[in-house]
């Protein structure tokens, strides 16, 4: 969003070529971490997870996966288009009406983050929830409960998004894991 679109798919299309280079990594048992919750434009707490003995394999959060994972409509008017787009991303604020019985309700809500964790093969879920945002804090009892029927372990972590709490965060994550593992 912040440099010309020419010079970012540059950018984009060198970076892919490098990536389709790297050599596949080998399997190293460690488990695979699906990542939800509100904004991480710091990459200090998935670097937590990973240094934690974890890999974050996929996210939905609010400054990452979230508003990029799906492509905007090719066809018909561009500006509607892009506002269907946006309108119809998932996040907490926009919420569906509600579906069907209880269960329904959670798989029309979060179906998506279901393909996500199997196609990612996620061994368990973090959410990470800024404290305050009152959206998040109220979404995350529902998708926990709908991912614990599923049988995906979740560690749900509110915190103030500061580097005071890095200990109290580790030892966290570092039971979690060892729960799932």
């Amino acid at each position: 969003m912040g440099i010309p679109a020419a010079e970012h798919i540059g950018l984009v299309s060198a970076f892919i070529d490098e990536v389709k280079k790297r050599p596949r990594p080998a399997a190293d048992g460690l488990p695979r971490i699906f990542l939800w919750g509100n904004e991480i434009d710091d990459i200090a707490f998935v670097s937590l997870v990973e240094e934690c003995g974890a890999h974050v394999v996929m996210d939905d959060l609010c400054t990452g996966s979230r508003f990029f994972w799906q492509d905007v409509s090719e066809t018909g008017d561009p500006l509607e288009a892009l506002a269907r787009r946006y309108l119809c991303t998932h996040c907490p604020r926009s919420l569906k009406p509600q579906a069907g019985n209880r269960k329904e309700d959670l798989e029309n809500r979060f179906g998506y983050i279901r393909e996500f964790a199997d196609g990612w093969k996620a061994a368990g879920a973090i959410f990470y929830i800024v404290r305050y945002c009152d959206t998040c804090e109220l979404e995350g009892p529902d998708l926990k409960e709908y991912l614990t029927d599923l049988k995906l372990p979740v560690l749900m972590i509110e915190d103030d998004y500061s580097t005071s709490t890095i200990g109290q965060l580790r030892t966290r994550i570092q039971a979690f894991l060892e729960m799932i593992m």
